[in-house]
């Protein structure tokens, strides 16, 4: 460990620290930057340089100090005037540029807070004349809670002594408990070492960094390391990654299943709902602390008092051993024959006593158990009289909607008003060896899920963002040989199109085709752009291309062509209007209504499942390119035919639009479609 003298600001290397008194500092690193490891070395190089010559003999013994910047200057005068002759401060005294003593401080840290003398918490951002108690305070509102780092920070030194940003005490974390416990969650006696750590569930523990950020994403698993006793080497790079591998350490060393017990908040892909099955929700382990932010009522049961709860059942010690095919472990599973997935039961319960019970379902292609399944937010399953399963949703309420469910909670209709822990559950259990999939695929979870982009392209893609629309060089060609000279424009109105079609004033592209001779088809104008209705609860789908094609004479064309008639997975067929919702949407709620016995949707209630998802209209639904028929397995190509007149009305020819996405679009390359025109003679 490198120390700082606060007399000299020389380094000091120090074998064991638990034979030194020193302080140490907390901090939030200015966004700027702060003075290094060789930084302060080639200060030091300096002032001894200059104390070589003549002229340099007389420089003070702190001059080393006096050219450091002043966070540096004040925390070693604060901790000189507190009698510390050595302070450790995490941006100067860890040489960085070294992986394997980063990696060394970063496994160390914790035990080295803990076995400081004083910890000075430096708030920055918080002035001395406030009271850190009152409603609202700078106190309570200060970054300093927010940082990942300072979580072991604040709760491994037996003492610690908040500065504010005049360097003035404002009181210690004994006199603040109640406050820090009201701002950040941590109980009192965590904090003040009344209670041991290990005695606090992992769910909970990882509820405390949910809300905490770090600069680096891997920070957020190595941050930790000390709250849950873990060493493991440091591989800045692997991303979320780190926080797979030091939940996998916990599976090792901490026999507690609460850490199987979370729930991402991140959006439903609404576009497939079984694609959202192979999603980071699907796994055993969670991908970030944020996921554990409304698990802070999670308790860790003991084995012999979860066998007492289920009957006296015997009950293997769980053991984890990682496999290509997933975690394999042993579980209690509760016998149901008649649901679609199994259910197993974990050794921890929420903060009303009710056991939880994780949802697993057989996955044949990964030869594993993968976890959860879209339910409906009010389902309940009998377990055994008076003894239901309902959706687990913590912190936030029942959602109206619904979600991808990873637990369900044991409850009682027996005794509603309190639950009652005594009466053993009569569950006919049964131990299994399982394979669960733990952890998203290295190689593939970055790359996004199939979808049909011409139907629901992503956020990226909306008006606000450019995306680029290319004429296929065989259908510059054709138009070329049937006389057809090209004009292709983008945020311009076609002054040969009709009037009645609005024009948006976002980009959009214009395609305008001219040939020389006599008839009303001589100028076609094909006009597309993104359309501004969305479904306002699912950000995913802000847009869908809309096209119209138009002859010289100003009337618009095309509008011959129906919607396809959709068939659903159970072979349910439906014909859907488009003005009232997207097929595909009609398709899955069909298949799933099917699977879980509901009764099949009427005509009746159309209207109220167009509401139930804010479905916002558009003015012309029969432009929409997601009502064209589909000209491959995946919808990402769409064809219409567009009838050709004559100047007598009568019907000369067709012309067909063929529409791909080459590429959806992302924050930093447009979205990018082909569009390929052919004709066809109608007395040929």
């Amino acid at each position: 460990m490198r120390l700082l003298n606060t007399r000299t600001g020389e380094f000091r290397w120090v074998d064991n620290p638990e034979d030194t008194s020193y302080a140490i500092l907390s901090h939030v690193w200015r966004q700027e930057g702060e003075q290094t490891f060789q930084d302060l070395l080639a200060l030091q190089a300096e002032v001894h340089a200059q104390r070589s010559t003549p002229s340099g003999a007389k420089l003070p013994h702190s001059e080393v100090l006096l050219r450091a910047c002043a966070k540096i200057r004040a925390a070693c005068a604060y901790a000189l005037f507190e009698g510390f002759e050595y302070l450790w401060i995490d941006s100067c005294c860890i040489d960085k540029t070294s992986s394997a003593e980063l990696s060394e401080a970063i496994n160390s840290m914790y035990r080295w807070y803990s076995q400081a003398t004083v910890c000075y918490a430096f708030l920055s951002d918080v002035s001395s004349d406030q009271d850190p108690s009152a409603r609202p305070s700078q106190f309570r509102r200060s970054r300093w809670f927010t940082r990942g780092w300072t979580l072991q920070e604040l709760i491994a030194p037996c003492a610690v002594i908040f500065l504010s940003s005049s360097w003035e005490s404002l009181g210690g974390k004994d006199g603040l408990a109640c406050v820090i416990q009201d701002v950040t969650g941590i109980d009192r006696d965590i904090l003040t070492h009344t209670k041991p750590l290990d005695s606090v569930s992992v769910a909970r523990r990882m509820s405390w960094a949910a809300r905490r950020v770090t600069t680096r994403k891997e920070d957020e698993a190595y941050s930790l390391m000390g709250i849950f006793g873990i060493n493991m080497p440091t591989i800045y790079g692997e991303g979320q990654f780190a926080f797979i591998r030091l939940q996998e350490e916990i599976l090792r060393q901490i026999p507690d299943q609460s850490l199987f017990v979370w729930r991402s908040y991140s959006p439903v892909n609404w576009s497939s709902l079984k694609q959202e099955r192979s999603r980071q929700n699907a796994v055993l382990l969670a991908s970030s602390p944020a996921d554990f932010v409304h698990c802070s009522g999670i308790k860790a049961v003991a084995r012999h008092e979860l066998m007492r709860r289920l009957g006296g059942v015997a009950l293997m010690r769980p053991s984890y051993i990682t496999t290509p095919y997933g975690l394999r472990t042993s579980l209690p599973f509760i016998k149901q024959n008649h649901l679609p997935f199994q259910l197993a039961i974990l050794a921890c319960e929420d903060e009303r006593g009710h056991l939880i019970v994780l949802i697993l379902r057989e996955d044949a292609r990964a030869d594993a158990h993968c976890v959860g399944d879209i339910l409906e937010p009010d389902v309940t399953y009998e377990l055994a009289p008076s003894i239901y399963a309902l959706p687990w949703f913590p912190g936030q309420g029942r959602p109206v909607r619904r979600s991808y469910t990873r637990t369900l909670q044991v409850a009682s209709y027996v005794s509603p008003r309190r639950h009652n822990r005594t009466v053993p559950l009569p569950f006919k259990v049964r131990t299994t060896e399982v394979h669960i999939i733990y952890r998203p695929n290295q190689t593939t979870s970055s790359l996004p899920l199939a979808y049909h982009s011409l139907q629901h392209p992503r956020t990226a893609c909306s008006y606000e963002r450019s995306y680029r629309v290319h004429l296929t060089p065989h259908s510059q060609e054709l138009l070329a040989q049937r006389g057809y000279a090209i004009t292709v424009s983008s945020n311009a109105q076609c002054t040969d199109g009709p009037s009645t079609i609005p024009h948006p004033s976002h980009p959009f592209y214009a395609l305008l085709l001219v040939k020389d001779g006599i008839g009303c088809q001589n100028t076609i104008a094909i006009n597309i752009w993104p359309c501004d209705c969305v479904f306002s609860s699912d950000p995913s789908h802000v847009w869908w291309l809309k096209a119209w094609v138009a002859s010289s004479s100003g009337e618009v064309i095309g509008m011959d062509i129906d919607d396809p008639v959709y068939t659903s997975d159970l072979e349910r067929t439906m014909s859907i209007e488009a003005d009232a919702r997207p097929a595909w949407w009609w398709r899955v709620f069909g298949a799933l209504r099917r699977r879980f016995n509901r009764a099949p949707l009427r005509n009746s209630d159309e209207k109220t499942w167009a509401r139930t998802f804010d479905y916002v209209p558009c003015g012309a639904p029969a432009t929409h390119i997601k009502s064209w028929p589909a000209s491959d397995a995946n919808g990402t190509r769409r064809w219409r035919r567009f009838t050709l007149l004559t100047g007598n009305g009568e019907e000369a020819a067709t012309m067909t639009l063929n529409m791909s996405c080459d590429y959806p679009g992302d924050r930093h390359y447009p979205a990018v479609f082909s569009l390929s025109v052919d004709f066809s003679n109608l007395h040929e």
